[in-house]
């Protein structure tokens, strides 16, 4: 017969089971202090299904509390079962990170406590945020809403799920590793090293694969080394001036058919205003034809057998120079200032016309008509060379009696400098010069001053071609264009298609007058000639006399002399400069 108790039974006096019974589906469930009762199993079993709780220590010398994310952190003296060492987890560093869970409960030092690894974790703020907003490893063990920039290391641990002051959730789902491509500082790209791993490398030429550089110099150049199959740094020849060495222009010539309009060049036109087009001869205006790409189409088709003339600067970085004559009906061959060998960058008018290039050729220097020019006509003669540009830099300092080696602003040759101690000029022997240090033979004495000038390269403008349109009214002179030239020869001025003589006009800033007003109607083009340092119109270049002067003399034209003057029993040289 079964026993029967009418009082509470406490088995071994410590447990105590419920005086009476539960409802179905609950189970006995402990306190922990002994006391026994029937509760609703689906609460504890649903929260022990929603996340994976680890047992942890905490060996981060501080407390941690809830909301924390944790690292792994193992000592030398780990605790015993299956419980790991935790510090705090920050994105600053690989040494602190990845994150492994997340902290819900106040942990002290060396005291052990629960982390979330995966699922649902409460007990701590989620002020700020919105529901469903993603969540990152931030610093200090804080998780942050910002996904990190810069170099920090990026790990998106999970999703808020529930805002609260103090019982807020999320959802973790990314701890244990980083899960983002990593940041990488500015200026830098994944490249593969020899062990095929993605390494942030500098982003600049040497790092590219087909491509060695050593002991780089300015002003050089890639140049491709086919006995290598690589690119290398390296001196480019035939250059000079900086660079300006560069005319490139391109003459077309076409017999029209009968109402033609579209022409095709044989190179892309970048804009109209770098084009000069001639229909037996005359200058034709920018509002009679378009460009694209390599096509030029007339408003108006142009008569059969005519002769279109397309001149095109492709790319200028160039002197202008201008040689007026006069013809005499005898005289075919005229001595221009400078080479005139490529008819391309050459360009003659007679009174104004345009002569076509089958008019005349060029050898050297000389211009030959196949006919000699009129009697009293004028002839004026346009041409390009290439620029070599020079500037001149000045460079101060004080002798201190030892000191033999300055520094200069920019680095030159011997050849391109002039060294003055005391306004006495110093003879090349007397110092040599490594880039852009300076070192004489003897230190200059002490309190002395020392000035250097150098002869640098000057940077000039490319494809620098500008057009102005006008109309005139038979009493406008004065016409102001959108740049300002050097000179009357860096313009050419057309009417109605004419060109018109230098002499019929002046130049002054911007603003351009005619010795005569245009007629009313009329359509006027300047073409203008920008960017360019040095316009001349009898192309002398700028060269030293190096023996000083000790008699009276006259000054040449483009040359600097050194005068010998004798004062107060010292010797010194003074510059004399004739443009």
């Amino acid at each position: 017969m079964a026993s029967r108790y009418l009082n509470n039974i406490t088995i071994n006096d410590a447990y105590t089971l419920p005086s009476t019974d539960g409802t179905n589906g609950q189970g006995i469930v402990t306190d922990g202090a002994g006391n026994l009762s029937f509760q609703d199993l689906a609460s504890t079993t649903a929260t022990s299904a929603l996340s994976i709780v680890l047992t942890v220590k905490n060996v981060s010398g501080g407390s941690l509390s809830p909301g924390t994310l944790v690292r792994v952190a193992p000592t030398a003296t780990p605790p015993s079962g299956n419980v790991l060492e935790v510090d705090i987890a920050d994105n600053s560093s690989a040494s602190t990170m990845p994150a492994i869970g997340i902290i819900t409960d106040t942990i002290a030092d060396q005291a052990e406590g629960n982390c979330v690894a995966f699922g649902r974790a409460s007990g701590f703020s989620t002020s700020g945020y919105t529901e469903g907003d993603p969540i990152w490893v931030g610093t200090s063990g804080a998780f942050t809403g910002t996904k990190p920039t810069g170099t920090a290391l990026i790990q998106r641990v999970g999703q808020v799920i529930k805002i609260h002051a103090t019982n807020g959730s999320i959802e973790v789902f990314g701890a244990g590793r980083s899960n983002d491509v990593p940041n990488i500082p500015q200026d830098q790209l994944w490249l593969g090293n020899s062990s095929g791993v993605a390494t942030p490398t500098a982003h600049t030429v040497e790092n590219i694969s087909n491509v060695t550089v050593s002991s780089k110099q300015n002003g050089q150049a890639l140049v491709w080394d086919a006995a290598n199959n690589y690119w290398k740094n390296g001196t480019v020849s035939g250059g000079g001036g900086g660079g300006g060495t560069e005319l490139s222009i391109e003459r077309n010539v076409f017999t029209a058919t009968a109402n033609q309009t579209a022409f095709t060049i044989s190179s892309a036109i970048t804009a109209s205003s770098n084009t000069q087009v001639y229909i037996d001869g005359v200058y034709q205006a920018k509002s009679n034809y378009t460009t694209s790409g390599s096509t030029i189409t007339f408003s108006t088709g142009v008569p059969a057998g005519s002769e279109v003339e397309v001149i095109h600067f492709i790319s200028v970085l160039s002197k202008v120079y201008t040689d007026t004559f006069t013809g005499d009906n005898t005289t075919v061959n005229f001595t221009a200032s400078k080479d005139v060998t490529d008819e391309n960058v050459t360009q003659v008018y007679i009174d104004g016309v345009y002569q076509s290039k089958d008019n005349y050729t060029t050898s050297g220097t000389t211009i030959t008509f196949s006919t000699a020019p009129p009697s009293g006509s004028a002839i004026e003669v346009v041409h390009f060379t290439a620029a070599e540009y020079s500037t001149l830099n000045s460079n101060q300092f004080t002798g201190t009696g030892s000191q033999t080696d300055f520094t200069l602003t920019q680095g030159v040759t011997v050849d391109n400098s002039f060294v003055f101690i005391q306004g006495v000029y110093q003879e090349k022997d007397t110092y040599s010069i490594s880039g852009t240090t300076l070192t004489f033979t003897s230190a200059p004495l002490s309190g002395y001053s020392i000035e250097v000038i150098t002869v640098g390269s000057v940077s000039i403008f490319n494809d620098t071609l500008y057009v102005d349109n006008f109309n005139g009214t038979g009493s406008q002179v004065d016409y102001t264009l959108s740049t300002s030239p050097a000179s009357e020869n860096a313009i050419d001025v057309y009417i109605n298609g004419l060109y018109q003589q230098k002499d019929t006009f002046s130049l002054s800033g911007s603003t351009l007058t005619f010795s005569a007003a245009p007629p009313n109607g009329s359509t006027i083009e300047v073409k203008s000639t920008g960017g360019l340092n040095n316009v001349v119109s009898s192309g002398a270049s700028v060269t030293l006399d190096a023996t000083p002067k000790t008699a009276d003399f006259t000054a040449a034209t483009n040359k600097i002399h050194l005068v010998d003057t004798y004062l107060c029993g010292n010797y010194s040289y003074i510059t004399v400069f004739s443009k």
